[in-house]
């Protein structure tokens, strides 16, 4: 369902511990960091 809900809403991130959860992710263009690697790419984003 969450997901599902980010696709819907036009998200590009699901930060998680769980990356486990959500390896499909890429397949529907939605990426799935952890907090650390979602704040390094934030960092380097211009």
């Amino acid at each position: 369902m969450v997901l599902e809900g980010a696709v819907a809403s036009g998200c590009k991130y699901i930060i998680t511990h769980r990356v486990k959860d959500f390896k499909r992710a890429t397949e529907l263009n939605v990426r799935a960091p952890t907090p650390a690697e979602f704040l390094t790419l934030w960092g380097s984003t211009p």
